[in-house]
């Protein structure tokens, strides 16, 4: 069904300047004059509301309006990127223009018809073609370089139930110079969510302003193999609003694009990227999008943040093993740890006790917790972790577990910890040690 909406939002780009339907232009002769003062390219925001979907649409689009010696004019429509479709740039000639209050040229139309479009290069259909457009009430105004519109149409498909109800606007009045405020490359934190498991990792976007005043985020490669590649890719035609009451804070969304990449072998790959949404700055970005890499059955969602603190980089559950030595005795067992995120930019330390050790008499372990954790950089980097704490007394339910020496190092993925551990009045230490579990 996009494909009838995007030929609606063609089509009604078209009309709006001015109409091919015989009814309205009713054959009279044209005017040089007020058609060489119409001619010029009109570059605004186009914005549809469709009776079949949520929400809105809205893209840039930049028209072209050319006047013929006859006194009329011809109205190129660009390839346009709609709902994950291109659609090829078409002309439309012998369109009429009628002079308007003052300066403006106004224009009002009850119907036209409009067929044959074809998809763009690259378009996920091969042919696109409307069977009936039919325009309702609309008022479009052009002076001084500038146009509104507003209308209401419907298009009719192949089926009663392909029959779309779409109300539409258009202006070229919009802000234009925002992106450019805005513009740069972020290093922030990223969580990548696949089927319910989350990996957080650090990652680079860059903001890019274009010229006609739309933002483009540009996501550079990252590591993976065979289907899980992440290639590189960007979503163009971003139009920022700014948030109420927030000076030089801005909002934008996408209901859907198409990526078409280059698979390097001589054939392509389509991203459809889903209900991106966000908030950016002239320092801060935050962000939610969805990815479907071609034919794969499910989307991977994404988050995205900067600035950050360590703490969200490295939150999370790890798994491992879990060694302990009372006297000279050892034993060890598969276990986790969590750290958890505060507000303030600390860690909690978590260790739930597994099922399997419950009920083990006076030497069961109990789930504890420390907060007020902060991390220091490691030496080595690339986004690794140390953190210590001297001594804590923990609430381990009904016993207090006295933990001294205990240090930490995270990141990657991986956590290591030593700690000694007092429960209760116990006179010694049970010296504990969690690592990955060697594979």
């Amino acid at each position: 069904m996009k494909w009838i909406t995007n030929m609606a939002i063609l089509a009604m780009g078209v009309i709006a300047f001015c109409s091919c339907s015989s009814d309205d232009n009713g054959g009279n002769g044209g005017d040089p004059e007020l058609a060489q003062s119409a001619a010029g390219e009109y570059t605004g925001i186009l914005n549809v509301t469709n009776n079949q979907s949520e929400g809105s649409e809205e893209v840039v689009a930049k028209f072209t309006v050319t006047a013929t010696t006859d006194g009329k004019t011809t109205l190129t429509v660009p390839e346009l990127a709609l709902g994950g479709y291109l659609i090829e740039s078409f002309a439309i000639p012998n369109v009429n223009v009628t002079a308007g209050l003052g300066r403006a040229i106004t224009l009002n139309l009850t119907s036209a018809e409009i067929s044959n479009v074809r998809a763009g290069e690259g378009a996920a259909l091969s042919e696109l073609t409307a069977k009936t457009v039919k325009v309702e009430n609309l008022v479009a105004t052009c002076v001084a370089g500038n146009m509104t519109f507003a209308a209401t149409f419907t298009i009719t498909g192949s089926n009663a139930s392909d029959t779309q109800v779409i109300s539409s606007s258009f202006s070229t009045d919009y802000d234009k110079t925002s992106a450019a405020t805005v513009a740069r490359t972020h290093t922030g934190l990223q969580i990548t969510t696949v089927m319910g498991e989350e990996t957080p990792a650090l990652a680079v976007v860059n903001v890019i302003a274009e010229a006609d005043g739309t933002m483009t985020l540009s996501f550079p490669a990252a590591s993976g193999s065979g289907s899980m590649v992440a290639r590189a890719y960007s979503i163009t035609g971003i139009i920022l609003h700014e948030v109420e009451g927030q000076s030089g804070v801005y909002s934008f969304s996408k209901s859907q694009y198409a990526a078409v990449l280059d698979r390097g072998d001589g054939t392509n790959i389509v991203y459809t990227i889903s209900d991106l949404e966000g908030t950016i700055s002239a320092s801060a970005i935050e962000m939610t999008w969805s990815v479907t890499p071609g034919s794969m059955p499910f989307a991977i969602d994404y988050s995205f943040k900067n600035p950050y603190v360590s703490a969200d980089l490295v939150a999370g559950t790890y798994e491992g093993t879990l060694s302990y030595t009372v006297g000279s005795t050892t034993s060890s067992a598969a276990d986790s740890f969590t750290l958890e995120a505060q507000e303030d930019g600390s860690l909690t330390l978590k260790y739930i006790v597994p099922e399997s050790s419950e009920g083990q008499g006076g030497m069961a372990l109990k789930s504890w917790n420390i907060p007020g954790i902060s991390l220091v950089e490691a030496e080595e980097g690339n986004g690794t972790y140390t953190f210590s704490v001297d001594s804590y007394e923990a609430d381990a339910i009904g016993i207090t577990y006295t933990i001294t020496n205990l240090t930490g190092k995270v990141g990657n993925g991986q956590l290591n910890l030593s700690y000694s551990l007092k429960p209760g009045a116990m006179p010694m230490s049970i010296a504990f040690t969690f690592a990955p579990t060697a594979e």
